[in-house]
């Protein structure tokens, strides 16, 4: 669609601003991700090796994905359902009174001695010695009352797996019983990557010493330093990852505004700059300092077709400087606002829709802010 990054630069920007405002950003599948291989390099022991944990972890999610695309579970993708009544990776429902006695204690030590933050290793290991010792004391009548406690919480999981194999299921039945394909590489169910796409490959083959040295080492997977991104594009998209929009002075004068645009810009950000500094700080936290904004197409427009804008100074940074403005508009019926309008009249802060999904119906003020 772009052959070069000079067509990207030109072309691309409304085809990313449709994707933008249609897509929910979410970062969930990434810290999930991050996560599980934090508990798989997690041991007591020596160090496990990161080459073999991002191959374990990519092939479990994989193995996950598949069963999603209708596959059957291949290996210990079971343990990487995305349904979470099996997502725990065991492959049957165990357990005794003894642990389930072991699991309300550690609940009950967790809320009353780290409501908002996970148990140190050193607190694990006292609340299940305090645990043992307690266990030790029950008497027979008390733990037949642990027993059915836990009967009953273990018939309850196995419900839970039974709705969810019944779900999947049915899932697969509507489906004809034939598998979408990870990949569209294969329809079979229980075949997530074809042979031949492995021996066209040589995974199956007996791999020669730097290769089998790979599965234990493979320094291509270490990502030691972020990669340079944005270096082919036109005089750059600004040192951030995220681009012009996440720069100090986020209005890009390479990008979006022309040369005399980005000057005119300028002058009018050191004009706030200086008249915040002249107020000084005691004035400007009292909020109550209105600005009024009179721009001209041409020079010599008369002050009647003048544009004119107003907000109210909320705040202010001083290092690096920058100021906060809420937009305010004239409410009096019958008046427009320009240059020649004559005080005193009423302006108000204006108010819009709240940009968080299913908020539509907050009001919240207009703000803005611009920095030198």
């Amino acid at each position: 669609m772009y052959v070069d990054s000079s067509r990207f630069t030109e072309l691309a920007a409304p085809v990313l601003e449709a994707w933008a405002s249609s897509t929910f950003v979410s970062i969930d599948l990434s810290e999930r991700s991050h996560n599980r291989m934090r508990n798989d390099l997690n041991t007591s022991g020596p160090g496990r090796s990161p080459t073999v944990s991002s191959n374990r972890v990519f092939c479990r999610e994989v193995a996950a994905a598949h069963v999603a695309h209708g596959g059957d579970c291949i290996g210990s993708g079971k343990g990487m359902s995305l349904n979470p009544a099996a997502a725990s990776g065991r492959m049957g429902i165990g357990g005794n009174p003894r642990l389930e006695f072991g699991n309300r204690k550690l609940q009950a030590f967790k809320a009353l001695r780290a409501p908002a933050r996970p148990l140190t290793k050193a607190e694990v290991i006292e609340c299940r010695q305090k645990t043992t010792t307690e266990w030790a004391l029950v008497e027979a009548h008390e733990r037949e009352v642990w027993k059915t406690r836990h009967f009953a919480a273990n018939l309850g999981r196995k419900a839970a797996r039974a709705v969810v194999a019944n779900t999947d299921k049915a899932k697969g039945d509507a489906a004809g019983g034939v598998s979408s394909g990870l990949w569209g590489l294969s329809k079979a169910k229980g075949e997530v990557v074809p042979t031949e796409v492995l021996v066209k490959h040589g995974l199956l083959a007996r791999g020669s010493r730097e290769a089998d040295k790979k599965v234990w080492q493979d320094d291509g997977l270490n990502v030691r330093d972020a990669p340079e991104r944005v270096a082919c594009i036109r005089r750059g998209w600004g040192k951030r990852i995220d681009g012009c929009m996440g720069e100090r002075k986020h209005r890009c004068r390479d990008h979006v505004l022309s040369s005399d645009e980005g000057i005119h810009l300028d002058l009018l950000t050191r004009i706030m700059s200086r008249l915040v500094d002249s107020l000084g700080k005691v004035t400007v936290e009292e909020v109550a300092t209105l600005l009024r904004f009179v721009g001209f197409e041409y020079e010599g427009q008369g002050e009647d077709k003048a544009v004119c804008y107003f907000a109210l100074l909320v705040g202010a940074r001083y290092s690096p400087k920058m100021q906060y403005v809420a937009k305010c508009a004239v409410v009096e019926e019958g008046v427009s606002c320009n240059a020649s309008k004559a005080l005193p009249f009423t302006v108000a802060i204006c108010s819009r829709s709240a940009r968080l999904p299913g908020n539509a119906d907050i009001k919240v003020k207009c703000s803005h802010c611009q920095s030198a």
